[in-house]
Order: structure tokens, then C-alpha cells, then sequence
């Protein structure tokens, strides 16, 4: 399943696509401090990978989430970048192929992989 869907009156996106599984990083967001935080593949732009938490949807360049966090505008859901879109579709989570080549395979939390 690939999509978003609304609970109440926030979206909650699916980064998930089907035979992918989900992949957690090591730490937790740094801004909310309880949730988890995935690698996203930019859709428009797919070689341009970032990282977002899955509920206050702060995202980071980098996996070790330096600087500040950028927050998507809701309203346009731009990658990071400020140029692709970082809504699912076309966004969608990276593979366990695509975060090696990367090299960021190291911040992957193996044990929440599902």
C-alpha cells in the first residue's frame, strides 16, 4: 500500500510500498522526542534521499539530522530540497538497497525493521 490517509483532521502518511519493508532509524526525533524517523526518497527527484519523523513531520537532510529540521508546508509538501514533492504518492520509503547504496545503512535500526 502506497498512499495517505486522514485520521480526524491530520494526514498520516504511508511510507510504505508494498514488498518494502519498513526501516527504522537509530535515534528518535530530536523534536518530538517519541516518534520514529524513516528514509524517504523523494519522488519527483530520486536521487535525492532525506529523513522525516513520522508524527510531527520534521525532516532532515541527513541521517545524523544535523542543523535545524525542516517541516514540510502543508500545503505544498515539498522534499527538503524545496523542489520535489514529499507527498505518497510520489514520495516513497527507501529500499534496503537504496539506503546501502547511500551508505547510510549504519544508522538503520535492524531491529525495528518490519
Amino acid at each position: 500500500m502506497l498512499g495517505a490517509e486522514f485520521v480526524g483532521s491530520k494526514q498520516v502518511r504511508q511510507f510504505t510500498v508494498e514488498g518494502i519493508y519498513k526501516m527504522y532509524l537509530k535515534p528518535i526525533c530530536g523534536v518530538c522526542a517519541s516518534s520514529t524517523l524513516q528514509i524517504v526518497v523523494c519522488g519527483d527527484y530520486p536521487d535525492y534521499f532525506f529523513v522525516i519523523c513520522e508524527e510531527c513531520d520534521s525532516a532532515w537532510e541527513t541521517p545524523e539530522l544535523l542543523g535545524e529540521p525542516y517541516y514540510p508546508e502543508y500545503n505544498e509538501w515539498r522534499c527538503p530540497n524545496g523542489k520535489g514533492t514529499a507527498k505518497v504518492p510520489p514520495s516513497y520509503a527507501a529500499s534496503e538497497a537504496q539506503i546501502r547504496a547511500l551508505g547510510w545503512w549504519q544508522y538503520v535500526d535492524e531491529k525495528t525493521i518490519k
